[in-house]
């Protein structure tokens, strides 16, 4: 996905976008390409939808290599159809995509992967962890790696043994031995804790260096156990690496197994000496026919990976997003461990707060705290918002009247697209409120969410519409779906379509622009009740704040303003002089905090430009 973004045009400018390259699209199409190309266009597609599903959602543009591509006609192609369910543990996919074709290009829509009481916190392609089943090394699943998580952090698992003491005799009897004929039989069996591998063409350095780690995962992450280089299936002895010296070999196999990763669990401190190698030589004659390799792999304290599991997150900055595709990171073994084991702060904070338990919640989404005997999510939905019905609301509705007294052109503007059920939030600057730099030419930002229409975010101008107006609105639209998703754990297919209203209240004209952003009718609200749960979302977001203690406890946690201190703030906006008054523990150094951060975004200046003074010289301090 390092390609160049093609959709530099207004109307392909989704904020939240993935190129995944060109393609061979349709069944007929892809049947008739090189294997490795359709492997490799896969696996861009595959990676790009992964990127996304781990991360709020969003876009994926892929262009079609053949101009006459029709996707109602030619479907995308079983084995990229396959690989997309794959990716979702073979759940329903039509809750997760949508697609739709501009062009010779196909857009797929994809919704965040919301994290079910029996699945996996992240989508994943491979995991790059192997175990041992009967005489099998298999690649573990995600769910099947949670499994293994488990019993590790028990500590099950943890003492190799072997199927039985004549197995360990014997083996103990031919380490022992000098050297091995050709020919002979070992005595063994391939079993859970034993394989055999014959090796002895001339590609052994090839072969062996594609599948040791992966030996030394599965018995690892398993029981332990014997793999043995050398012996064909049948137990006897063949002799490997012909040619080469018994120091070179050992040199060899020692390389291939450094570059195994290590991840502990815990407060696992073991070290990583998980083997012991014994290279024997194998006779002929008196002639030497090359080597048994005796590899033993003892349990792993923790986990083994061949490699880095293919899962991604987003890793751009949003304004980067604007100018270019999003670029995907891979996650490293130990970040995905981390967070597919994650299981939030020490519950003894639980006995001062209350985690606003939502069952779902996407792979980013981090947990929100409120003290203990506040009011609940719904209380706190309805002081904000207000009942929501039949008619529409409109929030809050003192500053709505304000503005329309400071710019009377602004309610001609509004009214011919405002429904007459829904929610209407409005605020001065959406951006303040989601800790972004204002626009100086912006009156208003107004979201509107209605049943059966797309959430907008609309960004009302007193100048002409330019592209720095146009760039802020889709980067506030981007930033507030990215958190009503992470922060508000909205998990239901979810767009906010950014459009610029210009007002010229001087001459008592309007205009609107912004590019047309075409998205599926499944991602509009469905009917009042989705409405109420994405102000829900919406309640967190704006009455989240990074909680101070989130660094001493090693997890990353929000709690909530009250209404009360989520007024002071947003109807104290303009104000250059504030003083905060108030009894200790009634919240009057966040209130500082939070203004602090919101006059340095509205007016666009570093913090050294603000005055914060503070009686309490150590509280002073720390705030500086």
């Amino acid at each position: 996905m390092a390609q160049s973004d093609p959709y530099l045009t207004q109307e392909f400018k989704y904020p939240n976008r993935v190129y995944a390259g060109k393609a061979s699209l349709g069944e007929g199409r892809r049947k008739k390409i090189n294997r490795e190309i359709r492997k490799h266009e896969r696996e861009n597609i595959s990676k790009a939808v992964c990127t996304l599903l781990n991360s709020g959602g969003g876009i994926v543009l892929i262009e079609s290599c053949d101009k006459d591509f029709n996707y109602s006609r030619d479907g995308l192609g079983q084995d990229i159809e396959d690989k997309l369910h794959e990716l979702l543990y073979k759940l329903s996919a039509r809750d997760y995509y949508d697609f739709f074709q501009k062009g010779s290009y196909l857009i797929i829509f994809v919704k965040t992967w919301d994290m079910q009481k029996t699945y996996p916190k992240l989508c994943t392609l491979d995991t790059g962890l192997y175990v041992r089943i009967f005489t099998s090394t298999k690649l573990v699943d995600a769910i099947q790696l949670m499994n293994v998580i488990e019993k590790k952090s028990q500590g099950k698992g943890k003492v190799a043994r072997l199927s039985t003491d004549t197995e360990q005799h014997i083996l103990e009897d031919l380490l022992a031995k000098e050297y091995l004929c050709l020919g002979q039989t070992m005595g063994l069996a391939e079993s859970d804790h034993i394989e055999f591998k014959d090796y002895s063409t001339e590609k052994w350095t090839q072969r062996m260096k594609e599948v040791i780690k992966q030996y030394a995962s599965a018995f690892g992450n398993s029981h332990g156990g014997y793999f043995i280089i050398g012996v064909d299936d049948k137990g006897t002895v063949k002799g490997c690496a012909r040619g080469t010296t018994s120091s070179e070999l050992e040199c060899k196999i020692k390389e291939f197994l450094k570059s195994l990763i290590f991840v502990h669990l815990g407060d696992c401190k073991s070290d990583d000496d998980f083997y012991t190698l014994t290279i024997k030589d194998v006779k002929h004659e008196n002639d030497h026919s090359g080597y048994v390799i005796f590899l033993e792999v003892k349990p792993f304290c923790c986990l083994g990976f061949v490699e880095n599991p293919h899962s991604w997150i987003l890793d751009s900055e949003p304004h980067d997003c604007l100018a270019k595709c999003c670029e995907a990171k891979q996650l490293t073994a130990s970040e995905w461990v981390e967070i597919l084991s994650n299981q939030g702060p020490d519950p003894s904070l639980e006995s001062q707060f209350e985690r606003l338990s939502i069952e779902k919640k996407p792979p980013r989404a981090k947990p929100v705290y409120r003290k203990k005997g506040l009011e609940k999510l719904p209380e706190l939905q309805h002081s904000l918002f207000g009942s929501i019905g039949d008619n529409l609301t409109i929030k809050p509705d003192r500053l709505y009247e304000d503005l329309k007294a400071e710019y009377p052109g602004l309610e001609d503007l509004l009214s011919p697209i405002l429904p007459n059920a829904g929610a209407v939030i409005v605020s001065r600057s959406w951006a303040v409120d989601l800790e972004l730099e204002s626009n100086p030419n912006v009156v208003c930002d107004i979201l509107l969410l209605a049943p059966n229409h797309y959430p907008t975010l609309y960004s009302v101008l007193n100048a002409e519409v330019s592209e720095n107006g146009l760039n802020y609105s889709r980067l506030l639209a981007f930033v507030l779906k990215q958190k009503l998703v992470n922060i508000g754990s909205f998990t239901g297919k979810l767009c906010v379509i950014p459009t610029v209203l210009c007002l010229n209240a001087e001459h008592g004209k309007s205009s609107s622009s912004g590019p047309v952003m075409e998205y599926p009718k499944t991602y509009k609200l469905e009917d009042l009740d989705t409405v109420k749960e994405l102000l829900q979302s919406l309640t967190i977001v704006i009455l989240s704040f990074r909680n101070l203690l989130s660094d001493q406890f090693g997890v990353e946690y929000f709690n909530l303003l009250t209404v009360e201190q989520y007024q002071v703030l947003a109807d104290d906006f303009f104000n250059e002089t504030l003083f905060v008054h108030g009894p200790p523990g009634t919240g009057k150094t966040l209130i500082a905090l939070e203004t602090v951060k919101r006059i340095k975004n509205r007016y666009n200046c570093s913090i050294f430009d603000i005055l914060y003074i503070c009686e309490n010289k150590p509280l002073r301090n720390y705030v500086r």
